[in-house]
């Protein structure tokens, strides 16, 4: 068991969100590092790592650097709020989801209830607008990149460096090592959901 922890600056509006599995120890190592940080709230969960990571994600435009987020005292309760149903609903629905995905099927179909079709239609409304977001989104990215060019970033709002990265050639490998690749195969039964659409 762990547990996310909130830690307010003295006289400001900024809060750390982090996680960690031993409260008392992160606690006294900030005292030293930041003596104006001080414990807000803490909350206490397996899923203290998954949680970090997703208020850091729902909170992205209020992040000022790094694990600090800039909020208002009486807007911390949506954080809260957030976190709370992260962990009820989220997680456990995830959980189930994950648990059933690696099942094999039965031939059977289920009929949907007033509730399925509503999250059906919900669902599909949702994904139109995820995809116009991420357009929108690269769009934006671009943008930036555009006016970077071939600089190292835009002072004070991007970087955008060239770095070397390796990577596995999968095509060449089955080329030349048609035996070895075969090998390491594996076969894994997983679930896809498709909508049907009318």
């Amino acid at each position: 068991m762990g547990c996310v922890y909130f830690m307010k600056r003295a006289n400001e509006d900024v809060f750390r969100i982090s996680s960690t599995d031993d409260l008392e120890e992160r606690t006294r190592s900030h005292s030293t590092t930041d003596p104006w940080l001080t414990l807000y709230k803490a909350i206490d969960t397996e899923e203290y790592k998954d949680c970090e990571t997703f208020l850091h994600r729902y909170f992205e435009g209020r992040r000022v650097r790094g694990e600090y987020f800039r909020f208002a005292p009486e807007e911390f309760e949506d954080v809260i709020a957030a976190a709370g149903s992260f962990l009820s609903q989220f997680v456990p629905m995830e959980k189930a989801a994950k648990q059933l995905g690696g099942q094999q099927n039965e031939p059977r179909v289920v009929n949907p209830s007033d509730r399925e079709r509503e999250i059906y239609r919900e669902l599909r409304e949702v994904r139109e607008q995820e995809f116009r977001l991420m357009m929108r989104r690269e769009l934006l990215e671009n943008e930036l990149k555009v006016v970077i060019g071939t600089a190292a970033g835009l002072l004070g709002i991007a970087s955008w460096k060239s770095h070397k990265q390796r990577t596995f050639d999968h095509a060449k490998f089955k080329v030349e090592n048609p035996s070895m690749f075969r090998d390491y195969l594996c076969e894994k039964l997983k679930r896809r959901l498709l909508l049907v659409y009318e």
